[in-house]
């Protein structure tokens, strides 16, 4: 995952919105809605940004360079849960698959390309290449 610029790293205003903003785009990350509206007299702008694996962060402050922060903490945190669910999906069908092999020679002749284990094995064998 991307690195999202901070305030810690010197980058202030429009030059940490713009970084952060890049750099979320470059992990997926579109903006879906950026309004800027008053509440109680006092200027404020809203950012909601949306990824391809179906998550959402959002942002709001008193400045861009607020709001779009909170928006990439929450984006880093929310794709980091997705990772998360990912590996273990994967970790999974790894172990399926392991069970399938091991188990394969128990029933001769059941291994054929109509049988269940074949059919169960070959996806997981093209899932995980696929990841």
């Amino acid at each position: 995952m991307t690195k999202f610029y901070s305030q810690h790293d010197g980058i202030t205003g429009d030059a940490l919105v713009a970084g952060t903003v890049e750099a979320m785009r470059r992990d997926g990350w579109m903006i879906a809605i950026h309004n800027d509206y008053r509440l109680s007299g006092h200027l404020h702008t809203f950012y909601l940004f949306t990824h391809p694996s179906g998550v959402w962060a959002k942002g709001e402050g008193e400045t861009d360079a607020e709001a779009v922060m909170t928006a990439a903490e929450q984006a880093a945190n929310r794709l980091n849960g997705v990772h998360r669910q990912l590996g273990a999906a994967i970790e999974l069908v790894r172990n399926l698959r392991d069970a399938i092999n091991q188990n394969a020679n128990l029933d001769a002749g059941d291994d054929d390309e109509g049988s269940w284990r074949f059919v169960l094995a070959e996806n997981a064998r093209v899932f995980l290449e696929i990841m």
